[in-house]
């Protein structure tokens, strides 16, 4: 069976298309068009530009797999959608236009769906993922490779860029600023909750194209083999102290890697850090699936085992 998986998400609209057989399966296609989709959020309802920017990337995904014998197609969205408050509205309008019915996760399902396809390419037994996006950040902790805590926070790459900084790169003042705002978030979540059921593994699970692109950043600037899929705390404070301070190499690496991340690398970066500070890890071991795969192997090719559904 062919299926194909579409990730409505605050910075990046996602398609990803699938062989599968049984429960396994191989990706045969992939494609992104970088929509933004937190800048047209005003007084937190979602503005009628950025439904017809939506519109647009899902049509012309549309026309991209009228090309493939696609048995079946699944469209979700994550913070972009859930943290409006016009988020009903957008869904009927973006049906009316594209004829997509589109599947809006709670933060709790998109975390379970990380922590799916973590699983199915990653093998460890105890530990922590998160994921950064565009609107949102969410940590799972699990053991025996179950799911033991699963939390979400409102504090993404995109949404802080948006919020606290006014040109490309944050100046100081804005970085503390954002600092303080994402060690709040991030207080909350540690607290009572996600601490209480960490381990004393050492490396952290990172989910997504905030640490793919800060991988991609790594891989280049230490010549190390593109199949590297590691970053170290150490790694990731010099890469992080060179972009805040406009070092132009690292600039240059950014615009020739991930022109599209541009803004949102730092904050995504200063949420990284936090979470490897507050979590005491000294290594981020980069996952080659995340949300999609989530998707598609819990919610579609697992519906009939005994695990907690996302409906």
């Amino acid at each position: 069976m062919k299926c194909a998986v579409v990730d409505v998400g605050s910075n990046t609209i996602r398609l990803s298309v699938y062989q599968t057989e049984g429960k396994n399966f191989r990706q045969l296609f992939t494609s992104k068009e970088t929509t933004g989709l937190a800048s047209y959020i005003s007084h937190h309802r979602m503005e009628k530009d950025g439904v017809l920017c939506a519109a647009a990337a899902l049509n012309k995904f549309r026309s991209i797999l009228e090309q493939f014998a696609i048995d079946r197609t699944e469209v979700f969205a994550t913070a972009s959608l859930r943290n409006i408050d016009n988020s009903n509205e957008v869904v009927m309008e973006l049906f009316r236009e594209t004829g997509y019915q589109i599947k809006v996760l709670s933060g709790h399902e998109e975390a379970l769906c990380d922590f799916y396809g973590v699983m199915y390419n990653i093998y460890i037994d105890t530990g922590m993922i998160f994921d950064i996006g565009g609107g949102s950040t969410e940590l799972v902790t699990f053991e025996n490779r179950k799911p033991c805590t699963i939390e979400s926070a409102g504090i993404g790459s995109l949404n802080l860029y948006n919020q606290f900084v006014e040109k490309i790169i944050p100046k100081k003042k804005e970085l503390e600023a954002m600092g303080e705002k994402v060690q709040q978030e991030l207080d909350d979540l540690f607290g009572c909750r996600v601490l209480a059921r960490q381990t004393k593994n050492k490396d952290i699970i990172g989910v997504g194209g905030t640490v793919r692109a800060l991988l991609k950043l790594v891989n280049l600037y230490y010549h190390l083999e593109e199949k590297n899929r590691c970053i170290t705390r150490n790694q990731l404070e010099e890469i992080f102290q060179m972009a805040t301070n406009k070092q132009k190499q690292i600039q240059n690496m950014i615009l020739k890697i991930c022109p599209e991340r541009v803004h949102t690398i730092i904050p995504g970066m200063l949420v990284m850090k936090s979470i490897l500070e507050k979590a005491g890890c000294e290594r981020i071991v980069v996952s080659k699936y995340g949300v999609r795969e989530g998707y598609l192997y819990h919610a579609i090719l697992s519906r009939d085992e005994d695990k907690e559904e996302i409906q």
